[in-house]
């Protein structure tokens, strides 16, 4: 066994069989691997995160670490390479979700665990100081990778951890959006700039529900989600039909178009009417510019599948 907390057996007939003191340090709320930590991590190196782990689970604050257990994780730290990301993020998100999630976060960081579990060598330690103490003053509860994204600084670094912990789906595009939009341009009316997220998101309506509320959550904004969870999303009311029906011509320009009409229905607040939209179809095609003609007359590239993006 790893840690003297989990190397206790009970026998048959009730009797506790504890050889390293386990239920001792359970009452001192203490985590200490069997005999000697350099020895146990070796082992098995995932046992540096379900040291962190358990220490979420069994520890009262932050500064009940041994000071020889720190040392053999920082010896140790680069052994994590040999362990499979899916093992790894396994454990992480559990440290993250429990108590002192971020700081245990911080310290494996502290220790020299980021090369080997996906972090750039600088992850952005402020930015997730800043973002976990208003959710500390808040409540806010934030998903292991909104957390995550706290430490990432572009879309790339996101791919870089995703490649090593082989994220899911949602927990990868969670992240991505995260750092894409954190820095959100304000609107006159702050709702707006969310509604818009929602109606131009190509992602499952859910998907895009999760990634504006962990938003949300992420820049503090509780009375702007509460009423994001209360709006219920209008759809656009315009087709190719309707395009067609009023002389646009087929290929790519139907899409410049739709683009175009789609920004007057957001700018009304989603009030213009089918009728009226549909109605300004002559008008958008003659206030084309010759750019966007030709933009919209140039052959359609084809994409490269990303298998990174199939998990």
């Amino acid at each position: 066994r790893d840690l003297t907390i989990n190397s206790m057996f009970l026998g048959l007939d009730g009797t506790v069989y504890d050889y390293f003191d386990g239920q001792g340090d359970l009452s001192e709320k203490r985590v200490r691997f069997v005999g000697d930590p350099v020895q146990r991590i070796q082992e098995d190196y995932l046992r540096i995160l379900r040291y962190f782990r358990f220490y979420g689970r069994i520890a009262s604050s932050m500064d009940c670490h041994e000071e020889e257990t720190l040392q053999a994780i920082r010896d140790n730290a680069n052994g994590l390479k040999m362990i499979s990301g899916e093992r790894i993020w396994s454990e992480w998100r559990k440290i993250l979700v429990g108590n002192f999630g971020v700081q245990l976060t911080l310290m494996m960081i502290e220790l020299g665990l980021s090369e080997y579990i996906g972090l750039p060598e600088s992850p952005d330690i402020d930015e997730m100081k800043r973002v976990w103490t208003h959710c500390k003053e808040k409540n806010i509860q934030l998903q292991p990778q909104t957390l995550l994204a706290t430490l990432l600084r572009n879309e790339e670094e996101v791919m870089t951890l995703h490649s090593r912990l082989k994220l899911s789906g949602v927990e990868r595009d969670t992240a991505l959006f995260i750092v894409q939009h954190r820095n959100l341009t304000p609107h006159p009316i702050p709702i707006r700039s969310y509604q818009f997220l929602m109606v131009d998101s190509k992602a499952k309506p859910s998907d895009t529900r999760l990634f504006i509320s962990e938003l949300l959550k992420y820049r503090g904004e509780l009375d702007l989600l509460k009423e994001f969870e209360a709006w219920n999303p209008p759809k656009f009311p315009i087709t190719g039909h309707h395009l067609k029906q009023n002389g646009c011509p087929q290929g790519k320009i139907m899409s410049v178009v739709l683009t175009k009409l789609k920004e007057k229905w957001k700018d009304s607040g989603f009030t213009e009417s089918e009728e009226k939209l549909a109605s300004l179809i002559p008008s958008v095609l003659d206030s084309l510019s010759t750019e966007e003609l030709q933009m919209a007359q140039q052959p359609k590239k084809k994409k490269k599948r990303d298998k990174s993006f199939e998990r």
